[in-house]
């Protein structure tokens, strides 16, 4: 309901990455509360408790709707027509390409992530302790792209975010204890939960004000992260985990190129409210 309501409101807002942003951090914010949540309620309740979890979460996620509505977003257009441009099919195709490149090779990297830990010699509590920190990370990435907002454009936040994301990912498959592998993994997900609004809402708004691609950019995201599981699996069955960290790697490298090559610059209003 959330991530459906912040789709809804980018289509219309004036600085699409800082509703993306903020509206991402909200549902990652529910998603940790529901991870310390439901445990307590199924240890009172038994299994009457996973009713009353759901019951919890639709409560939060139906109050949390209204304000992500009213994030800054512009009027509609006059008599609700919607704006529609010709799209360039050569963006949209570098576009696509970036979200393919990068979603695949990060969702090969989380799904193995508890692998890796294993594999480089850390108990089931410590690899546990960090894959339970990572959605603090996830919140900061996404509140930091929402705060970010227009201020920097495009270009040089995924540019940046892609590279830093790509050195992590393989800095946790080769890290050789705790310390490296704890390092890794969360500016991992900071990096791309970063990424994720200037992707996801801002270079698409850009090509394409009606939001049509915008959404098309959510769903293409979801449907890359999922083959990338698979891929990770037959990485992991013909290779090693190390390889996983390769791949996610030149998959970040091809999408900051192909990112920049359709994001915009900086805007150089300056006006730290867009």
């Amino acid at each position: 309901m959330v991530l459906a309501a912040t789709s809804t409101s980018v289509a219309v807002a004036t600085n699409p990455n800082r509703v993306m942003g903020l509206g991402l951090t909200i549902a990652n914010l529910l998603f940790f509360a529901a991870f310390l949540v439901t445990p307590q309620v199924l240890l009172g309740f038994g299994p009457r408790g996973l009713f009353i979890s759901v019951a919890l979460y639709i409560a939060a996620s139906a109050a949390t709707v209204p304000h992500i509505s009213r994030l800054p977003t512009s009027a509609p257009p006059p008599g609700g027509e919607s704006v529609r441009i010709a799209l360039n099919g050569t963006k949209v195709a570098a576009l696509a390409l970036g979200l393919l490149s990068l979603n695949i090779g990060l969702g090969a990297m989380w799904s193995f992530a508890e692998r890796i830990g294993r594999e480089i010699g850390l108990s089931s509590e410590q690899t546990g302790s960090v894959l339970a920190a990572c959605p603090i990370a996830m919140i900061a990435g996404s509140a930091t792209a929402g705060l970010m907002g227009d201020r920097f454009g495009d270009r040089w936040p995924l540019l940046v975010g892609c590279i830093v994301c790509g050195i992590a990912c393989y800095g946790t498959t080769i890290s050789t204890g705790l310390p490296s592998y704890a390092v890794g993994l969360l500016i991992f997900n900071f990096c791309y939960l970063l990424i994720g609004p200037f992707a996801l809402a801002g270079v698409p708004s850009t090509l394409d004000p009606s939001g049509r691609l915008a959404a098309a950019a959510n769903g293409l995201m979801w449907l890359a992260y999922s083959a990338g599981v698979a891929a990770g699996g037959f990485i992991a069955d013909r290779a090693s985990v190390k390889v996983i960290g390769a791949f996610a790697f030149c998959g970040c490298v091809v999408a900051a190129g192909t990112f920049a090559c359709v994001a915009r610059p900086r805007s150089g209003t300056g006006d730290p409210r867009r």
